[in-house]
């Protein structure tokens, strides 16, 4: 008797549903990402705006919005056009996650000892604190690893966003990007603006998990009065002003990606040494 469509979908190995899930959010946010990453290089194609503050009436100057943008590389290259880099950009959340699942499947393998995350949190929270830095520390690892093995593509995907607005032919497809990308500045040159970005994910990581652990800690001390709390959502909720805060260290790593190269002119961007200038 054939599966129903529901049975099927739970019969997915939960790491082949979440590359999935990962990469139809990729195809969805790309172009607003595409966007992001050309204004974070500072590309400017309309004046800046005049509009009043929502809760006063001091006027600011601020970037059109991001349907303005959408038209305009919709106009210059179609709908295509809002999907260049998409490839690097989806094998890199691919490879990252293939990384992270065969170092957490080793570390599953070698920690035999470890104890139920019940007995953790709950009984013994403070008791147990080495070991959830030792768990922080170990997640930091696994992402140290899978952000220096992926982070090319992210290299890849900025350089062909960046051949947006001088039309570099050399750009047009992964293969050629990378092919000049080597010859530019050899295998480092994928490394450009690495530190920054690195420094995002590990501030993420490790913010996601002591705010977990805080979420799971409530259940027992009950400091929010609710018993039905969802600790992973609503961590990731919390995460959202901290994502926001950090937000200038991905513009610094997209940056440093095109430093000191021909999209430096195109952007009007002042050649910087290192990250922190």
């Amino acid at each position: 008797m054939p599966q129903s469509y529901c049975e099927y979908i739970k019969n997915i190995n939960p790491t082949i549903k979440h590359g999935l899930i990962s990469v139809v959010g990729r195809v969805a946010m790309h172009p607003k990402m595409y966007v992001g990453t050309l204004i974070q290089l500072g590309y400017k194609p309309f004046p800046l705006e005049a509009k009043k503050m929502l809760f006063s009436n001091k006027i600011v100057q601020v970037y059109p919005s991001s349907f303005k943008y959408f038209g305009h590389i919709f106009k210059e290259d179609g709908i295509i056009g809002l999907y260049n880099g998409l490839l690097p950009s989806i094998i890199e959340v691919l490879v990252d996650l293939f990384v992270r699942h065969e170092l957490e499947k080793n570390k599953i393998k070698n920690e035999s000892d470890v104890k139920d995350v019940s007995e953790i949190l709950y009984p013994a929270f403070w008791n147990n604190l080495p070991g959830r830095a030792k768990k922080i520390i170990k997640e930091c690892f696994t992402v140290t690893v899978s952000t220096i093995i992926s982070y090319p593509f992210n290299c890849i995907m900025v350089r062909m966003m960046a051949s947006f607005v001088g039309k570099e032919t050399s750009y047009n497809s992964i293969f050629s990007a990378a092919s000049q990308i080597y010859k530019v500045g050899g295998f480092s040159e994928f490394y450009k603006g690495f530190f920054p970005k690195l420094t995002y994910t590990l501030l993420l990581a490790i913010s996601g998990h002591m705010l977990f652990d805080l979420f799971e800690l409530n259940k027992t001390l009950k400091f929010i009065a609710c018993e039905k709390i969802n600790s992973e959502w609503c961590s990731k909720i919390a995460m959202k002003p901290l994502t926001i805060l950090a937000y200038p260290l991905l513009t610094v790593s997209n940056v440093m990606i095109i430093n000191n190269t021909k999209f430096s002119t195109n952007f009007g961007i002042i050649n910087n040494p290192n990250f922190y200038h």
